[in-house]
């Protein structure tokens, strides 16, 4: 029997409400103005509708030196390159929870790419850095100051990041959220009794925190060693799927994309996939769910030892 006004029951949402909605979205697409957040890759962007979205949930995945880390800290200066998205038409803020690295760390990365030295150059791993290089790098690492980006380096459970994003957001209550979060395997346990529970409740945990404010979230996952199994020398096994994903089943699912950036150069894969294509210096950036798109793959070169990961020429192919 059906209990009325009660305070345990679900929001009862109407028909005509969620069509009001959806026209908004519509006229919102019409009016021209930018509504998507641009990434410096243009082959990333079109496989992404345009780029990232609000109220969308994306999943990035590799496995472990396959730029995960670099992927995401170059989306943070993208997110805030005036060229690329100052005319968003939302005033937004990115809340970037970097359980894996500092945030000192990070600013190396982020800097690295700008003065086209590597992380190691920076800290004077084979010669001292000199006095005019550093005040290069100086003058670049001002430019990084941003009141737009923040960030929570203490790692901790779902409930303490839940509890962060909604104490965040009322902070800018005039502001959409961004937020990221590397790594998903290095968040504290609360109550669950597995990592497999936990990732399942964590999925679900940021359903819910997208329908309730309609933010953008960027998840890191990784892959599992079924990536590195010497039978997959078949060029069509070659493809990451969703089995390779560390606790696919939940966080593929609560995902609106899930991405997975993969160097099959280092599983000593020479012509990758059934196209043969060489996988000298390249990165091929998988979508394996796209909600609201079309699964595919980008070609993008690695350029890390400048802090940076270049587009391809020939970007784009669908798998």
């Amino acid at each position: 029997m059906a209990i009325e006004n009660s305070k345990f029951a679900l929001p009862i949402r109407t028909t005509k409400v969620a069509i009001q909605e959806a026209q908004a979205d519509i006229k919102l697409g019409m009016s021209g103005q930018q509504i998507t957040f641009k990434t410096r890759w243009e082959a990333v962007n079109s496989m992404l509708m345009g780029g990232f979205r609000m109220d969308n949930n994306y999943l990035v995945c590799g496995a472990s030196g396959h730029g995960k880390s670099y992927f995401l800290n170059l989306l943070h200066q993208d997110l805030l390159d005036a060229t690329l998205n100052g005319k968003y038409y939302f005033p937004f803020k990115v809340l970037h929870f970097n359980f894996e690295m500092t945030a000192s760390d990070e600013m190396l990365r982020k800097v690295s790419s700008k003065v086209k030295m590597s992380y190691g150059d920076l800290l004077s791993s084979k010669r001292p850095i000199t006095t005019t290089e550093y005040a290069t790098i100086d003058a670049e690492m001002q430019k990084l100051d941003n009141e737009n980006l923040f960030y929570v380096e203490k790692a901790g459970n779902r409930y303490e990041i839940k509890e962060t994003i909604y104490s965040f957001q009322r902070r800018f209550p005039d502001h959409k959220l961004f937020i990221t979060l590397d790594h998903t395997l290095l968040v504290k346990y609360l109550d669950e009794k597995s990592e497999v529970e936990l990732l399942s409740e964590l999925g679900k945990m940021f359903i819910e925190i997208r329908k309730d404010i309609g933010c953008c979230t960027v998840l890191i996952g990784q892959l599992n060693d079924k990536i590195e199994d010497p039978r997959r020398r078949e060029p069509s096994m070659h493809y990451p799927t969703k089995t390779d994903i560390h606790g696919s089943k939940q966080l593929f699912h609560a995902a609106d994309s899930v991405l997975i950036l993969h160097r099959p150069e280092l599983l000593n894969i020479t012509d990758y996939g059934v196209k043969l294509y060489p996988t000298a210096n390249m990165i091929f950036l998988h979508q394996v769910k796209a909600r609201k798109g079309e699964i595919g793959v980008v070609r993008l070169v690695q350029d890390f030892a400048n802090g940076n990961i270049l587009p391809f020429n020939a970007n784009s192919y669908r798998i």
